[in-house]
């Protein structure tokens, strides 16, 4: 007989696994039968073309994926999802949940590169689906709804480890956890963003706007998007609904108006408390050192009160400065967002 040859790499290696032979080079699996066959000996005079049927392996690795799927094992469902995709590179299913269950199998360090690998797989997904299938909405709805799923879960871990982290050190992660949030919502804006441009010629396209009010209003309630980063991605958003409902994008404008003139009363009016208490710290810390020196009470008083209503005047004018700052960029995201909106009411009449 000949010997068992991989038709994925040419390795000859292969161990024995339950029912299946598993080539130690790529993984591919073989059934018992198929690797029969593939040993016969001998030449084999045929007509014609010569096909080689292997729809009854693929039938097993799409039960075995889909059981792992139903169970939550992600090794094995992306694991069988990858051999999949070797046999049948046109398959949506199998192009999506091969990244998708490696992706969900990720460390917490490698959260925001998982949700980008998702994020990057979406346009390929989406057109495989409008090339090669009839119930295309049934489709896009399954992808969304578990990307929806993996958003939540990878969230819920990042928060979690956030959250977990000392407050005396925490201020040093909080730039990369608004940044790996962003990476894990940005999974179902893109998504919206593939349905709209693939299926522009269709009423299916519509479905983008829906997706996109949702993830605006799920980040909304996230932590990390109060920051000006993250304002701007829902404004980003917002302008793209607005080019099919202007009423979403004026109630957007009122609300970064508002939500501006809010923060910054409520910012300026701490100012003065947070500058007192700072000048009675700082004051306070100086009469205790000099007083333990022998300096004379007057001069004690006078350098404490001094240096208390320096600092009260120091700390309240920058709380100020930064408040101004602030209001002053979310007001310039608020004059864009009205400059769209007469831009598509002009092109409107």
């Amino acid at each position: 007989m000949k010997k068992l040859q991989c038709e994925m790499c040419g390795s000859g290696e292969f161990v024995k696994d339950g029912d299946f032979f598993v080539c130690q080079s790529c993984g591919m699996k073989y059934t018992t039968e198929t690797a029969q066959k593939m040993m016969i000996e001998g030449t084999v005079n045929v007509e014609g073309t010569v096909t080689v049927d292997k729809s009854a392996d693929l039938a097993k690795f799409y039960e075995i994926a889909r059981r792992a799927r139903e169970d939550g094992n992600n090794e094995t469902a992306a694991q069988y999802y990858n051999m999949i995709l070797a046999q049948e590179p046109t398959s949506w299913e199998a192009y999506f949940y091969a990244t998708y269950f490696k992706a969900l199998q990720c460390k917490i360090a490698g959260i925001g590169n998982a949700a980008v690998s998702i994020t990057n797989s979406l346009e390929s997904v989406f057109q495989l689906i409008n090339k090669n299938e009839s119930e295309k909405l049934s489709c896009i709805n399954e992808v969304v709804r578990k990307c929806t799923e993996a958003v939540d879960l990878l969230y819920l871990n990042e928060k979690n480890h956030y959250d977990g982290i000392d407050q005396s050190i925490k201020d040093q992660y909080t730039a990369g956890y608004i940044a790996t949030v962003q990476n894990i919502i940005t999974i179902l804006y893109v998504a919206g963003d593939c349905i709209e441009k693939i299926f522009a010629d269709s009423e299916i396209k519509k479905y983008a706007v829906d997706l996109w009010k949702s993830t605006n209003e799920k980040y909304s309630n996230m932590s990390g998007s109060a920051s000006q980063s993250g304002g701007l991605l829902i404004d980003t958003y917002a302008i793209k609904v607005g080019k099919y409902d202007i009423g979403y994008l004026r109630e957007r404008c009122r609300h970064v108006r508002a939500t501006t003139e809010n923060s910054y009363q409520a910012g300026v009016g701490c100012a003065i408390p947070l500058g007192i208490i700072m000048g009675l710290f700082f004051g306070g810390f100086l009469w205790v050192v000099l007083a333990v020196s022998e300096v004379s009470m007057s001069t004690c008083w006078g350098w404490s009160i001094g240096v208390a209503v320096v600092t009260m005047l120091c700390v309240t004018m920058g709380k100020i400065s930064d408040e101004k700052s602030d209001k002053k960029k979310s007001n310039a995201r608020a004059d864009l967002l009205e400059a769209v909106i007469n831009e598509y009411e002009n092109k409107g009449r």
